[in-house]
């Protein structure tokens, strides 16, 4: 599976909206919007977007857990 399907298909299974998706990547908005988008040529999403979303939502969880 491509990696922006992968990024696309956490985030909605959690929910995030592009905002806090943003944050969790350590990105921009416009950044965020600019990956996500198809008319983009080059700047897509890459290994490192995927490993800060992954983390950001495990330590929320651990949170929660705690």
């Amino acid at each position: 599976m491509k990696l922006k399907n992968r990024i696309l298909e956490v985030l909605d299974t959690f929910g995030m909206s592009g905002t806090k998706a943003a944050q969790a990547m350590k990105i921009s908005y416009a950044a965020f919007r600019k990956k996500k988008s198809d008319k983009t040529n080059g700047d897509c999403f890459n290994e490192q977007n995927y490993r800060n979303l992954i983390s950001y939502i495990k330590e929320k969880a651990e949170e929660l857990v705690d």
